[in-house]
């Protein structure tokens, strides 16, 4: 027992809490298959399974069925500042404000009508109802997973899971591509006609997901290889074992780490893959932080890393290399900024209480008049921080980001400190640098097969910060 974190350990897991962890997985593996579930059909599926999952979890903590149970003081911040959004959220769509306080277009649209005043502070309760509902489902997982890889070996298996899971829908995307990119699923493919995006409309939010999945397969596959780097033979005898291992015995974890990396370079996704390079240059940088390697080593492996690249680039990076050079990257950098600014003036105009989570759609067009680009839809900001602060208030949106910061501090004390499975904790700080990098630029968080796999690997990151002898 530690002043850090609280576990308590029964025996061997059940029947149930093993079901319990098949059921999360399966929820992170189907969120991608309809459209990234970003229609509300699977959204509300999606929603109703983790809600059981994590009822099932309720009932078997009471029972005792759980092989362990996990607290941790050290997020407990993190736990309270989420809980706090989506107590606001709430508030932003329950009828209990003054008339004073609520939308003035709500306070308009009644002086017209001559009805009563609907009193909330959101300008589409459905939407912001629909919003907390995401949230939810993306906390219940990160519980789940969480709760359920305390024990190193499932936090192995999860990872695995991960790995897979890009690796079978990067393979899906590649034989579709290969085929004529006409379709996404079962519907006819109708924009980024050029781009590989797997199950994803949107080429950016498939990059994204592919790069949190390679950085599962990447943990994965360091793992594996790890003991031959420390061998202490003849470089050229190492060089050969490794070599072998990951043509022949390793065949499998080294298909998953060139399929998604060729996949997301089909993608064509200039953001995707930076960020997702950010992803990796911050994952081999923590977890190398604690290794004492000389000069030969290091070149050793930075020029497997080149070799590898220059592989993977040569198969899928010719799509990316015709767009590096685009004259449209300046105008749409233009427009972009000129976008952002005027999100920062809607922001002004509430910056408190918002106008209610997810309801940016509903707002921003009124402030787009006399824009050169009006008639454009932009129902995204395209920067998931700013969009935030719009809907949520500045307070909400600070607590909120605060609170994924406190949990990737974690991840990345963990790796910095632990001495096993290092590079579990490693992963999901890089994969916060990648998202958080990338909302930057984009919208991929709000697509919910995204933040489901984040909270998951987050969830499993977390767990495993801290040491199995402290327990």
């Amino acid at each position: 027992m530690t002043k850090k974190a609280y576990i308590t350990s029964n025996s061997s897991p059940s029947l149930g809490e093993r079901w319990l962890f098949a059921g999360l997985l399966t929820i992170v593996a189907a969120a991608p298959l309809p459209l990234g579930s970003n229609r509300p059909l699977p959204m509300a599926i999606l929603c109703l399974c983790s809600g059981f999952l994590l009822i099932c979890w309720a009932l078997l903590w009471r029972f005792k069925q759980t092989s362990f149970h996990a607290h941790s003081k050290t997020i407990r911040w993190a736990l309270y500042g989420y809980g706090i959004v989506c107590l606001w959220i709430a508030v932003q769509w329950a009828p209990i404000m003054p008339a004073a306080l609520t939308d003035p277009v709500r306070q308009s649209a009644a002086d017209i009508l001559k009805t009563g005043i609907d009193t909330r502070l959101s300008v589409n309760p459905n939407a912001t109802l629909t919003g907390l509902m995401h949230l939810l489902v993306y906390g219940g997982v990160f519980w789940l997973s969480f709760q359920l890889t305390r024990a190193s070996e499932r936090a192995w298996i999860a990872i695995q899971a991960i790995a897979w899971i890009g690796t079978t829908y990067a393979l899906y995307g590649i034989a579709v591509y290969i085929a004529g990119n006409d379709w996404v699923t079962i519907y006819p493919k109708w924009t980024y006609r050029e781009s590989l995006t797997s199950t994803f409309v949107n080429r950016n939010s498939y990059a994204t997901f592919a790069g949190l999945t390679l950085l599962a397969a990447i943990a994965v596959f360091t793992r594996h290889m790890v003991p031959f780097f420390a061998m202490k033979h003849p470089l050229r005898s190492k060089i050969v074992l490794i070599v072998e291992e990951v043509v022949a015995k390793a065949a499998f974890k080294t298909l998953g780490v060139i399929s998604i990396a060729i996949a997301l370079l089909l993608s064509a996704s200039r953001g995707g893959v930076g960020s997702t390079i950010v992803g990796l240059l911050a994952l081999a940088i923590i977890y190398m932080a604690r290794k004492k390697l000389n000069l030969r080593q290091i070149s050793g492996l930075l020029s497997a890393a080149i070799i590898a690249a220059v592989i993977v680039y040569s198969v899928g990076g010719n799509h990316l290399s015709k767009r590096l050079p685009d004259d449209l990257v300046q105008s749409n950098l233009e427009v972009r900024t000129d976008i952002y600014a005027l999100v920062w003036e809607a922001i002004k105009t509430s910056p408190w209480k918002g106008t209610g989570f997810g309801t940016f759609e509903d707002v921003f067009p009124a402030y787009r008049q006399g824009d050169e680009s009006s008639l454009i839809l932009w129902d995204k900001a395209h920067n998931t921080y700013l969009e935030n602060a719009l809907e949520l208030g500045l307070p909400a949106v600070i607590l909120l980001n605060l609170s994924i910061a406190l949990i990737a501090f974690q991840c990345l004390r963990g790796a910095l400190t632990r001495k096993r499975d290092r590079i579990i904790p490693a992963a999901g700080a890089a994969a916060t640098a990648l998202i958080g990098l990338h909302s930057l630029v984009d919208f991929s968080l709000q697509i919910p097969a995204i933040s489901i796999l984040y909270a998951c690997l987050m969830g499993i990151a977390v767990s495993q910060s801290w040491s199995q002898r402290k327990t």
